[in-house]
């Protein structure tokens, strides 16, 4: 077979597809829309033409990854932002779905009307899109009607040389030219304050730079290896975040752009950073060929890069060096200070390797991966005891617990979360997630002087910490600073912007200090980030109740308990409640109370949830008696219940009491 496109007598080739003002040409591979053209990543480009090929049907999610990904794995996250990245370039999002449609959150379908542009009729059109963008930029090539570019043509696109090295002394070596080519480069955040040049050596020293570490690459065959690319990348962000002066992006955002092909431009204005870091793994016999690049994402050209190949008990000493190479690059008069940076103890690499398992299931934030994580993290323990990391990740996954399932009592993990964080801490004081963790505890437990405490020492230790400023923020909250807790997470949101989580709690905050309708466009952006993601619909179903929109929270509410499974959390089945009471159905709601009186005779339901309803219903007399309940049980819905003024219960006079049993100052 030849190339060349064969087509049964009669039938015409199609050059395109139009649709709106968007004309898309898959030779060559180029999307227009109002004559303009538009910037469009590889994979996206494959997507819309796969969809627009197949736009009678719907193609299920398999269907779309083995057209686009081959045999590969690819996690629904990775198709999750795929498709949010495919909507953002024509116009869409995830609320409307005007141009792809997810059906179930299983299937997409192209839904927009669109017609092919055939030949000869095509060339006109194509000449006339062309034309326009003459118009519209004079001075920028436009290529003819059907002719691909020539090679060489496009943009040019960043060279990457890499070196031959060694894999677990990568870390290590990999930081320290890491910091000597920032160093060279003279780059740091644009944005970050300048102070005072230095007595010392005259130079003026910005106040911060901002690094993203992109996810390692698994370059084994099998794909089998992931944990080690993963947790090395992880690790990696751990350590740099840890060093003086240096923003570094959090792993949740980090890693949405893991499985897909990286323009590292686009990822560092996305992620907001001046420099990338980037490698990948690959097992040769016993060792690691890990090769690392840092890239200036300003100018696209690649400051430093390296490859080395160690053996598996290497890979710590690796870590540390990398960090603080980097550090050292960037801040030359801090080599002093990063001269003999933390080592981590020696470690059975088999310990290591179940600790790095254990992160990738806590950061997928289920509990079914939750109570894997603990398996993993408890496994190196019981290999190595004194694994400081491993406790507090052990410590984290047992602290959010409850957050994944509220209907179990807040204190049931409380003891195992504190005696772990505990023991990290003992181990390694300078562990910002273990104090981090104590904050949480001491939060939920209404400890306010020592939550304090540990949030600040958490942050001090690590200020690029997003998950340490979320939990501050909700601090505020609780001390009814709604203003310092917005202030709070929109640090978390710059440091994590692509988090659904934390995007969620940055509308919460929003809506908390009176900006519904800012609150309302973050929830969204939540929603369109993590589709089947329930909490990020039921917080949008709160806005638009906040809002006055009744019948578009109604459907979010829904939207969310369809989303959730079985059994639906009580606080969703609230939401719907007060949803439908809204809507003027207030038997209906009154049926949702029902629901959830009788399953708190049986087990555990939020009394935070009851008094939501409660209160929608006009049953003011008894909404604070679960109420005082949630709070002798320490529940920690209480925080949104508290920081929310528009509540029904912020102004009544009982409220005074519960705070003063939490311990917290009057209004």
């Amino acid at each position: 077979m030849t190339g060349k496109q064969v087509l049964p007598p009669g039938t015409r080739p199609v050059l395109g597809w139009r649709w709106g003002a968007y004309l898309l040409l898959p030779a060559q591979r180029q999307l227009w829309r109002a004559g303009v053209p538009v910037e469009v990543e590889d994979r996206v480009f494959d997507l819309l033409l796969l969809l627009l090929q197949h736009r009678d049907r719907a193609l299920d999610r398999q269907e779309v990854i083995g057209a686009i990904w081959g045999r590969r794995p690819v996690t629904d996250a990775t198709l999750r932002q795929l498709v949010y990245k495919a909507r953002r370039v024509v116009g869409d999002d995830g609320e409307h779905q005007a141009t792809i449609s997810t059906l179930y959150g299983r299937s997409l379908q192209w839904v927009a009307p669109a017609e092919p542009v055939y030949e000869p009729e095509a060339t006109a059109a194509v000449d006339a899109t062309a034309g326009a963008a003459r118009a519209a930029r004079p001075g920028v090539p436009v290529p003819a009607a059907g002719r691909t570019l020539p090679p060489g043509s496009a943009p040019p696109r960043r060279k990457r040389v890499w070196f031959a090295g060694v894999a677990a002394a990568v870390v290590v070596v990999v930081l320290a030219g890491l910091f000597a080519a920032l160093r060279g480069s003279g780059r740091s955040d644009a944005t970050a304050p300048v102070p005072a040049s230095s007595a010392a050596d005259g130079e003026a020293t910005p106040a911060y730079t901002t690094l993203a570490v992109l996810p390692f690459k698994d370059l084994d065959p099998d794909q089998d290896q992931r944990y080690v690319s993963d947790g090395l990348t992880e690790e990696l962000i751990n350590r740099l975040a840890r060093m003086p002066r240096l923003r570094v992006t959090a792993r949740t955002s980090s890693f949405v752009f893991r499985d897909k092909p990286v323009d590292v431009r686009e990822a560092a204005r996305r992620l907001g950073v001046a420099h990338v870091l980037e490698g990948s793994v690959q097992r040769s016999g016993v060792h690691w060929r890990v090769r690392v690049a840092l890239v200036d994402a300003h100018e696209d050209y690649e400051l430093w890069a390296n490859e080395y190949d160690v053996g598996a008990g290497d890979l710590l000493d690796m870590e540390d060096r990398i960090a603080s190479t980097v550090t050292a690059t960037l801040y030359p008069k801090l080599r002093a200070a990063v001269a003999e940076p933390h080592r981590t103890p020696r470690v059975d690499p088999a310990a290591h390797d179940d600790y790095l398992v254990g992160l990738e299931y806590l950061n997928r934030r289920t509990r079914n991966d939750l109570a894997r994580a603990i398996e993993h993290f408890q496994r190196a323990l019981r290999a190595e005891p004194g694994y400081a990391e491993a406790w507090g990740g052990l410590a984290a996954a047992y602290a959010v617990w409850n957050d994944y399932d509220s209907d179990v009592p807040p204190d049931e993990h409380y003891r195992d979360a504190l005696t772990a964080a505990q023991r990290a801490v003992a181990l390694a004081p300078q562990s910002a997630r273990g104090h981090a963790v104590l904050g949480l505890l001491a939060m939920e437990h209404w400890q306010w002087t020592q939550a304090v405490a540990e949030y600040r020492r958490a942050l001090q230790l690590d200020p690029s910490n997003a998950t340490a400023h979320q939990w501050y923020a909700m601090y505020l909250w609780y001390q009814d600073d709604p203003d310092g807790a917005l202030a709070q997470m929109r640090i978390a949101n710059r440091l994590d912007p692509l988090s659904p989580i934390i995007n969620i709690d940055l509308g919460r905050a929003l809506l908390y200090a009176g900006h519904r309708d800012q609150a309302v466009v973050q929830y969204r952006e939540a929603v369109a980030l993590a589709p089947r993601f329930a909490l990020a619909h039921v917080f949008l179903a709160e806005g638009y109740l906040a809002q006055g929109r009744n019948e578009d929270g109604l459907r979010e509410a829904r939207n969310a308990i369809a989303l959730a499974g079985s059994p639906t959390p009580s606080s969703y089945l609230a939401m719907l409640g007060v949803a439908l009471c809204l809507n003027d159905r207030p038997e209906a709601a009154r049926a949702q109370l029902a629901i959830l009186q009788a399953r708190s005779r049986e087990h555990y339901v939020s009394g935070v949830s009851l008094a939501f309803l409660e209160a929608q219903l006009g049953l003011h007399e008894q909404m604070f008696k679960p109420l005082f309940a949630a709070e002798a049980a320490h529940d920690p819905l209480l925080q949104p219940a508290l920081a929310d003024r528009a509540s029904p219960w912020y102004a009544d006079p009982r409220m005074a009491e519960l705070r003063a049993r939490m311990g917290l100052p009057q209004h």
